[in-house]
């Protein structure tokens, strides 16, 4: 059977792939965040605590999470 799909029109089809590559970009974002995190502290000669790090370490793995259950492994 065929399903009654509605057709997208140009502006609709651009909205859903801005939105996609915001959603395939959130991950790599924070991990660039992340990044530049340890190298201030590193700069600072200062370690980082074990509650930021725990929490860095969730938001990381939630976002790698989300992102494979959005893309795949294409992602």
């Amino acid at each position: 059977m065929k399903t009654n799909k509605p057709t997208l029109t140009p502006f609709e089809k651009a909205e859903a792939s801005r939105t996609e590559g915001m959603q395939r970009i959130a991950g790599t974002i924070i991990a660039s965040s992340w990044i530049a995190r340890m190298r201030a502290l590193r700069n600072a000669k200062i370690r980082m605590t074990a509650v930021e790090r725990s929490q860095w370490d969730a938001a990381i793995q939630l976002a790698a999470q989300k992102q494979f259950e959005r893309f795949g492994y294409d992602a």
